[in-house]
């Protein structure tokens, strides 16, 4: 369903892929507050849905204008945040107000900040290519590992029985396998030049277990909250957190990744 948009999105760049992360971003933070609100934790979210505009308007703009070669989060940016939401604080209850400005501030870099890593990729000479690499190996990974498991790792050895007690040690076995192969599909037809076999598989490796790592995360968070799926957006496959936990994690480690091998 997402995938027509996500092509053209990595394909076009600039404007287009900040609105599908923008919206992505705004989605995926409604889903955790309402995840948080299990836990009777109270979210900001008016407030961080407009910083995270915001945030975006402002990472199209510096590319726009050649002000910007790589990952800067402005500091009066999450300062202004902060302290936005600390004043609001005030106009609410006492009870479990750590908890509601932790999760706020937590939210508003776990999901915006750490998704726009896809703009700053994007942004990269051969952008398009890392980035859809990045997808692709990321979903690569999270599919293959989901097949594998059920169809070999019901009665296996489990990775997290407390976390994802479905989740199996073979089904990572099976999605680094063939994040690996579609690594070696991208070296054979890749545009970048003097970037050996290696890197890519070293890639595949690192992006896996980051992958994984992403998963569980939110496996843990909708455990904590009682909640099978983020949402029901996607008739079948939950929701938008559902789709892009994985690349949370993978998408600033493809980044850096990427910066020192163009170096």
């Amino acid at each position: 369903m997402l995938i027509p948009f996500i092509i053209a999105a990595v394909y076009y760049g600039g404007l287009v892929l900040c609105a599908l992360l923008l919206i992505l971003s705004i989605s995926a933070l409604n889903e955790f507050f309402d995840i948080a609100a299990q836990k009777s934790i109270a979210g900001f979210k008016l407030p961080v849905f407009i910083m995270t505009a915001i945030y975006y308007i402002n990472v199209h703009f510096s590319f726009v204008n050649k002000k910007s070669h790589g990952f800067e989060f402005a500091p009066a940016m999450i300062t202004g945040a902060v302290f936005l939401i600390l004043w609001l604080q005030f106009y609410k209850r006492i009870e479990n107000s750590i908890a509601d400005i932790s999760v706020t501030i937590f939210a508003y870099i776990y999901i915006p900040v750490f998704l726009s890593f896809a703009a700053y990729i994007r942004n990269l000479e051969h952008g398009a290519f890392f980035l859809f690499m990045s997808i692709a190996l990321a979903w690569a990974a999270d599919t293959f590992a989901y097949f594998g498991g059920m169809a070999f790792g019901r009665d296996k050895k489990k990775l997290s029985p407390v976390i994802s007690p479905k989740k199996s040690v073979i089904g990572v076995y099976f999605g680094l396998f063939f994040s690996c192969a579609a690594a070696f599909i991208f070296y054979k037809y890749s545009p970048v030049a003097g970037i050996p076999l290696w890197a890519y598989v070293l890639y595949a490796f690192i992006l896996n277990a980051f992958s994984v790592l992403g998963d569980l995360i939110e496996s843990q968070f909708k455990r904590d909250g009682g909640v099978k799926d983020s949402s029901s957006l996607i008739p079948g496959h939950g929701g938008a957190l559902d789709r892009i936990d994985s690349l949370l994690l993978t998408l600033p480690v493809s980044y850096y990744y990427f910066v020192l091998l163009l170096k």
